[in-house]
Order: structure tokens, then sequence, then C-alpha cells
């Protein structure tokens, strides 16, 4: 990975961390759901070739930096697509910002069963810019974190979501100068049972990102 792919990751992190995650804001404090829903394989994951095809361009995946979380018994199993495998505990100190957003909107809502986790980038040569997209997905013990999420969101920015195709789905873009070149999607999916999280950075139109949303969402079981 070249120097300004990594400055571009590093940004995008900062920018998650600050702007949308203000709101939606993740913490592994809390005890972990016994893991009774385990995925198959890696749920959501769109191929590249499917992301360059929606967005345009010629999009890649970081297998290094893409794969599932997966809690149960006080411990975090994380498997990345490039096959390399962690296991962690859980403790009131492990801050690796997990835990969905509560009915007060904060970060109190609980674990989700499980998160899945993509990044995807492009470097556009003839611009010389290199655009970076994450995909996240949280399996939802319950459908109220999923309310309590987009809520809290939709609260935040004043918007109301988008409901089409199973999807409550919100997007924005920050208002801040830094930001100005990033866009969110915030969306619920199946009764609650998902929430979608996309942070784009790049050129795309909101129509775009929804599509690239219902997409992700079409690959879950």
């Amino acid at each position: 990975m070249d120097r300004r792919l990594i400055a571009v990751v590093v940004t995008v992190v900062v920018v998650v961390a600050a702007s949308v995650t203000a709101v939606i804001t993740f913490h592994l404090h809390a005890s972990a759901p016994t893991a009774t829903q385990t995925p198959t394989g890696f749920p959501g994951m769109l191929a590249s070739s499917s992301v360059s095809s929606i967005l345009g361009g010629n999009w890649s995946m970081l297998a290094n930096s893409s794969g599932l979380f997966e809690f149960g018994n006080d411990k975090v199993k994380i498997t990345f697509i490039n096959g390399t495998t962690i296991t962690k505990p859980l403790g009131p100190n492990n801050t690796s910002n997990f835990e969905l957003l509560g009915p007060s909107g904060q970060s109190n809502g609980g674990l989700p069963a499980w998160s899945a986790f993509y990044l995807y980038y492009w470097h556009n040569a003839s611009a010389n810019e290199t655009y970076v997209m994450l995909v996240e997905i949280f399996k939802t013990v319950n459908s109220s974190q999923a309310n309590w999420t987009l809520g809290s969101v939709a609260s935040k920015y004043g918007v109301t979501p988008n409901e089409s195709d199973g999807l409550s789905m919100i997007v924005i873009r920050p208002y801040a100068p830094y930001y100005v070149n990033y866009a969110y999607v915030v969306a619920s999916y199946k009764g609650g049972s998902y929430v979608i999280l996309v942070v784009y950075e790049g050129p795309a139109s909101y129509q775009t990102l929804e599509s690239l949303t219902q997409n992700v969402a079409q690959q879950l079981p």
C-alpha cells in the first residue's frame, strides 16, 4: 500500500470517529451476547467488481483490513478475509468501538451478535485521487438496537429515513469543511435485524450510495 493510500485510510478512520460516530460511537464495555447467531462466511460482502460496477472506477478490497467480528463468552473473534484469525477478551477497558446506540443516543445499546467490515479503495490515476469506502454491518440482538441507532442519527441531522425494499435508510454529508468530500449511509434492514453503515470518500450521488447499500443488504441472510 502506498503512503497516499495509508494516509487516506487513516483519514477515513479519523472521520468516522469525529463525525457520524459522534452520534454512532461504539464501545466494547458491555457484556457480549451469547454467540447464538453465528454467520456463514462473510455476510454482506460485495465483490470488488460489483462495487466498481455500482460506483464506477476500479475498486479493490483490502483483505487484511476486512472481515468479521464475532462476540460471545466475553471474547471477540476477528476473522480477516486474508485468513488471519485473532481472539481477544472483552472487558471494561476494551474500547474497540462496537456497542450500538441506546435510547439516550449514547453508546449504551449493547453489543451486536456480530459485525462484518469491508474496506475498499480505488486510486484514480487520471485525477491523482484515492477514494476509500468502509462498509460495516451489525447483526442486532433485537430490533431496538437498530431503531435507537437510526432514530438518533435522524434526530441529530434533522432528516427522515427513506423506506425502500425492506431498508430504512439515511444518507448524509457533514457540513464541516474538512469532511465535505465524505458521505455516510446509516440503514436498518429486515425490521431492525441489521444496521448497515457506509462511510464513503469520493464523488457519488445520494442515489448511487442508496443503490450500493441496497446491494449490500441483498447479500445478507
